[in-house]
């Protein structure tokens, strides 16, 4: 997964089972943090600037009693695509802040705000290169535009998407490595699969068929840099090019609507 989408889904899950008093701990050394120099949680009087910032939480889990302690009930991740913009979202997932809008939603009695996330490297750099903010948005909640499905559906839809580009994949030379990636992913949806990570979604929180969604969602996530499926080129002009974006983007929309219903599956409104 993009990794910013992937801690947005974490910190949502993890905040959500707290919430449900779950004991979850959530520091620098989770799976989604550990290029993370400091992750904290402010407001900013005004956009694309931190001059004058409150600072709201030092860190996730301060966050998580922040939250509470404001009455939060329950969050929700949403995700939007950016693709009438420039690149196709599952082109733009290589870069940072790239791949479509993700944000967090957290929602109370009176009402809900948006929080998104900036990532900065600072001059100093060092392994943990990352400094990230959550901030909260300028955007309103109603101003997102996804769609809330089920479980049931979306792996139909993500199941579909793995069948086709797994067909299209083992016609062509280029594309045949990547069999066996679109084949754990599958695998992952089937009943008798046996989760093993629980890196997004904390352990003993969710359902098994949530589960198995993030599994195969992360396995089928194959859209990063050099190297990756982003990288194959058949030709502009070629049908084979135009089969290959048709079902690359299809699966890019079906793994992000899966990570965002399996995360959104815990606590029900």
């Amino acid at each position: 997964m993009n990794g910013q989408a992937a801690q947005k889904a974490a910190l949502t899950a993890y905040a959500n089972a707290y919430l449900q008093a779950h004991k979850v701990a959530f520091g620098l050394d989770h799976p989604t943090a550990s290029h993370c120099r400091s992750i904290e949680f402010v407001d900013v009087p005004h956009v694309g600037s931190f001059k004058g910032r409150k600072m709201l939480a030092k860190d996730p889990e301060s966050w998580f009693a922040y939250l509470a302690t404001n009455g939060v009930q329950h969050l929700r991740l949403h995700y939007s695509s950016a693709s009438g913009e420039g690149l196709a979202d599952r082109t733009s997932a290589a870069f940072s802040g790239g791949g479509g809008y993700w944000f967090i939603e957290t929602v109370r009695p009176a009402g809900s705000a948006l929080w998104e996330s900036v990532w900065r490297v600072p001059s100093n750099r060092g392994k943990r290169i990352w400094k990230v903010w959550y901030v909260l948005s300028k955007v309103r909640p109603e101003e997102i535009q996804d769609t809330p499905c089920s479980i049931g559906d979306v792996r139909k839809e993500l199941q579909q998407a793995l069948v086709d580009i797994s067909s299209f994949a083992k016609k062509h030379d280029d594309t045949k490595e990547w069999v066996s990636y679109f084949q754990r992913a599958l695998d992952a949806l089937d009943s008798e699969y046996d989760v093993q990570t629980t890196e997004i979604l904390p352990a003993g929180c969710f359902t098994r068929d949530a589960e198995q969604l993030m599994a195969a969602s992360r396995h089928a996530f194959v859209f990063g840099g050099m190297g990756s499926w982003n990288d194959v080129l058949f030709g502009a002009a070629d049908e084979i090019q135009k089969e290959y974006d048709r079902v690359s983007n299809r699966l890019y929309g079906a793994i992000c609507r899966a990570i965002v219903t399996a995360v959104n599956s815990f606590p029900k409104p």
